[in-house]
C-alpha cells in the first residue's frame, strides 16, 4: 500500500511537471513567432535548416578561434570577421552560425 502511494505520488508530480514544461514551451514558441516576423525571410529559412540539420543547434559561439559547434579552429581572418559582428558567418567545418562575445579581463 505504501508502495501504491509512493508511485501515486511520483506520478502526480511528473504530471505537474509536464504541464508546466508544455506551458513553457508554449510560451517560448509563441516568442519565436513574433520574432520570425521580423526577420529577414532568407535568414529565418536558413536558421531553421540549419537548425534541422544539426540537432537543434543552429548558432554557436566561437572563443580563441575555436567553434563551440564543431571544436574546429576558425580561420584567423574569419575570426577577425566574426568579432567584428558586421555579417552573419557559419561556420567552414559544420556551417552553424557564429558569433563572438568579448571576454571582460
Amino acid at each position: 500500500m505504501q508502495l501504491t502511494q509512493k508511485i501515486r505520488s511520483q506520478q502526480e508530480d511528473i504530471d505537474n511537471k509536464t504541464i508546466s514544461d508544455r506551458e513553457r514551451l508554449k510560451e517560448h514558441q509563441e516568442q519565436r513567432e513574433k520574432i520570425a516576423q521580423n526577420l529577414n525571410p532568407y535568414l529565418l529559412n536558413r536558421f531553421n535548416e540549419i537548425s534541422q540539420m544539426s540537432g537543434g543547434i543552429a548558432v554557436v559561439e566561437v572563443r580563441d578561434e575555436l567553434c563551440r559547434g564543431c571544436f574546429m579552429n576558425i580561420p584567423p581572418q574569419l575570426y577577425i570577421e566574426i568579432r567584428r559582428c558586421t555579417l552573419l558567418i557559419q561556420c567552414p567545418h559544420c556551417n552553424k552560425i557564429l558569433y563572438h562575445i568579448e571576454s571582460i579581463s
